[in-house]
């Protein structure tokens, strides 16, 4: 902890505003007044203009600059008041590398300086006399989201996009798998905007790293976005290039621990065509030691259950898609996916049971077997235009995903000979389909304002056959349940932004009608609602370097079968999971306020956040009956959060870059439920601090450190736990050829403890992970990049 106030009370000094920030801009010279240099910065993808591009001009020899700017909603900036002598123009934007013109003369007498429009693109891209290229990694903010560029990012090479997330602002990426927005680990996942047949953790860990460009954090969705997730959007853009001609890439990667991947992406785009197609195969391996050590407390009963835990995941998943305009105005993409996954979790377990009431100790063994396999599949088309009247569009989309599987469970316990003395088998099918339709207006308002509209329909369609058979001699127990879940959202939102200088606004809000039930074997579940839901965003740039924001929305959580299914689903013979059909959906209402600095190598972000949260749902364990823990979903009450966040990059020189990410966080429970009725409150840190190291142009070494600080949820405590990673990468052929080597926990650290204490129970459950170290092969087919002799000059004229 010592280290992490260290961190702390050197990240607030750095929020002291800088005298060198006001000076910069009192230098004072005798100006010649006519003389001017004029640029614009674009997208060169999207061909959009890119706003608030941080721009400083340097009158030569200086080493401070003359002049700082910005690059205004055009993507336009202009040096004006200009003395005669030679200039250079610096650019700086997060998400991309700075880049430098060649020297400019400003002679005597009316002298204008005009670059042609400045496409700026991951990669690297030759424009004249000018060179741009991103740097991974690297965040930048809009009104309610955050944009990081993960394409070259070396923890996730060879991985998948869950191995992307670690690093990212605002994000916790605890070791065992859970992902969390401040904590909040209610979020949804989507990709290139859209949901997807995979649902959260299981999106992460089939999307490979490779095929995602870059990830967008919308930790304060406006009425635009679906109001569910209380916690965010993790939003994964993948790699489509726009530019003429053929690209792409492919990959290959192999880890320690037996697990392998391969990924091929190839984009061609001719004229007013552009096709991607992308294919995957992998098989990702997780194992570890765990131990469950349990106390009940009514016959002072210690029961001790030691073993290996493996995991094996297997998919294989296909993608393509066309996009196609047939003229400036209008625009039709068509898009599918399909995939077969299947998992394996096996785990080997010596058992031992004492207590007062026992004469001797009672030993067995055990084995648990899951094997779940299942395909998913969707599609979706969009149809987008745009009206004569700049800002004037529409689009509109329509989307449907499948996911099916199978999922096979056995639990045999058996004693010190070898002889059967407990076997269960569970069965569960499952089939689910989703339709959404969405329609978007935009439109200008007046000079400084825009409207948008939109309605969204979405319908769920679930069916889950379930069968358990427990055979304990001399009787058997049979568990069938037939759940069938049909679910429709229709919303309708408005948002209306407004630019006044410097000062940026969006307020909206959102509407949406529930109707869903569930029906069981015996008793349906009806649920009809509607709730709206307010957003602000805004944004003040106190300068070229400084900008704050703040930003308050208001999110739900739509519910699972799982979580609302009030028959029991056994899974094992110690635990029993139960659904609660009286849950009432989490209501957040989050606030947070930004202050972010960009100066030349120094780059802060600081973020203050709270959350409200009524209905809090967790899982409340309690004894179902002797040596036998029931898991079910209650809403536990309210719990309010606040943190302070910390992101700090400092580019020291050409060859060492240091980031720090420091997350503090505060909750406060007020637990109500008939198990347990208090109040809990605890403090959590969270840092990753990560050192870049170029060795040469083409060798890069990356090292980083995670610490978890301690956690508690309404019943449980987690010790605090520690990572420490290391990557290496080699770049051949003109870069066209990747090697890298990467491990999270290279040292072999980790290790967590949890306490759990229940109606009836105490318990441990101590587990020590072993993380693959990896490596990768990847290869750049025209990296992404226009033919050379196609790439246009930028004009410089005076």
């Amino acid at each position: 902890m010592g280290r992490i106030f260290l961190n702390l009370t050197f990240l607030l000094l750095l929020l002291i505003p800088l005298p060198g920030l006001t000076f910069l801009n009192k230098t004072s010279f005798a100006l010649d007044k006519s003389s001017q240099i004029r640029g614009r910065v674009i997208d060169a993808e999207t061909k959009s203009s890119i706003e608030f591009a941080h721009v400083l001009l340097y009158l030569q020899p200086d080493t401070i600059p003359f002049q700082i700017t910005a690059s205004d909603s055009k993507g336009e900036f202009l040096f004006d008041h200009l003395p005669t002598g030679e200039y250079v123009v610096k650019v700086h934007f997060m998400g991309f590398k700075s880049f430098t013109t060649s020297p400019l003369i400003v002679k005597e007498g009316a002298a204008i300086f005009r670059l042609g429009p400045i496409p700026l693109q991951i990669g690297s891209l030759a424009i004249g006399e000018v060179t741009v290229q991103a740097k991974a990694g690297n965040t930048f903010y809009q009104l309610d989201k955050k944009t990081i560029y993960v394409g070259d990012q070396m923890s996730g090479a060879g991985g998948t996009a869950y191995d992307l997330l670690h690093k990212l602002p605002s994000v916790t990426l605890n070791p065992d798998g859970q992902i969390a927005i401040h904590g909040n680990s209610n979020l949804l996942v989507y990709i290139n905007g859209k949901p997807s047949s995979m649902k959260g953790t299981e999106l992460l860990q089939y999307t490979v790293a490779s095929e995602v460009k870059k990830i967008e954090l919308i930790t304060s969705p406006s009425a635009k976005y679906d109001a569910s997730g209380s916690g965010g959007i993790i939003n994964l853009i993948t790699k489509k290039s726009s530019l003429e001609g053929f690209s792409g890439n492919v990959q290959v990667a192999a880890d320690h621990l037996g697990g392998y991947s391969s990924d091929l992406l190839l984009n061609y785009n001719y004229k007013k065509f552009s096709f991607f197609t992308g294919i995957d195969h992998n098989k990702r391996k997780n194992e570890g030691d765990v131990e469950y050590v349990t106390n009940y407390l009514s016959d002072q009963t210690h029961f001790t259950q030691s073993g290996i835990q493996k995991s094996q995941r297997t998919n294989t998943g296909f993608r393509a898609g066309v996009d196609y305009l047939p003229n400036k105005t209008d625009k039709f993409s068509l898009s599918g996916h399909s995939g077969a996954f299947e998992t394996d979790n096996n785990g080997d377990w010596q058992t031992v049971k004492t207590g007062t009431s026992l004469d001797t100790a009672i030993l067995n063994s055990s084995i648990d077997r899951n094997n779940r396999q299942g395909h998913y599949s969707g599609a979706d088309v969009t149809y987008g235009h745009k009206f004569k009247t700049p800002g004037k569009s529409i689009s509109i989309s329509m989307l449907w995903n499948n996911l099916n599987f199978d999922d096979q469970y056995l639990n045999l316990i058996s004693d010190e000979t070898g002889k059967e003395q407990m076997k269960q088998s569970t069965q569960l099918d499952k089939k689910n389909n989703n339709y959404q339709i969405n329609a978007d207006y935009t439109a200008p308002t007046g000079k400084i304002g825009k409207l948008e509209i939109g309605y969204q329909f979405s319908f769920n369609n679930e069916r889950e056959n379930y069968l358990s058979s427990l055979s304990n001699p001399p009787t058997s127990v049979i568990t069938t349940q037939k759940t069938r879940f049909n679910g429709m959202v229709g919303a309708g939102y408005g948002t209306w932004q407004f630019k006044i200088r410097k000062f940026n606004l969006k307020a909206g809000l959102r509407a949406e009608y529930l109707n869903r039930e569930m029906k069981t074997l015996y008793d349906r579940y009806p649920l009809h609602q509607l709730d709206l839901y307010p957003s602000l965003n805004s944004s003040f740039k106190i300068d070229s370097t400084q900008e704050i924001l703040f930003n308050y929305t208001r999110r739900t959580d739509q519910l699972k079968t799982i979580q609302l299914d009030p028959l029991p689903r056994w899974y094992n013979f110690y635990n029993v999971m139960m659904g609660n059909p009286d849950l009432r959906n989490e209501i957040t209402d989050q606030v947070s306020f930004d202050y972010l600095v960009n100066l030349h190598n120094l780059t802060l972000n600081s973020e203050l956040y709270y959350y409200n949260t009524a209905n809090k749902i967790e899982v409340i364990q309690s004894l179902y009956q002797e040596g036998i823990i029931q898991n079910r979903y209650e809403n536990m009450g309210s719990e309010k959060t606040a943190g302070i966040e910390f992101n700090v990059g400092w580019t020291v020189n050409s060859w060492f870059r240091l980031s720090e990410k420091l997350d503090f966080i505060g909750s406060w429970l007020d637990v109500r439920v008939d198990q347990l009725t208090q109040k809990r409150s605890y403090h959590q840190g969270y840092s990753v601090t990560t050192a870049d190291i170029t060795l040469s142009p083409t060798t890069l070494l990356e090292a980083d450190f995670s610490y978890y600080g301690p956690a508690m949820t309404a019943q449980t405590n987690i010790d605090q736990i520690y990572l420490a990673g290391l990557s290496f990468r080699k770049m051949f052929f003109k870069k066209s050829l990747i090697f890298t080597l990467t491990g999270r926990d290279v040292p072999g650290w980790y290790r967590k403890v949890e306490h759990v204490k229940g109606a009836g129970f105490d318990q441990v459950i101590t587990t020590c992970n072993k993380f693959p170290i990896r490596f990768s092969l990847s290869y750049n087919l025209n990296r992404f990049r226009r033919d050379a002799r196609k790439v246009a000059k930028v004009p410089l004229t005076e």
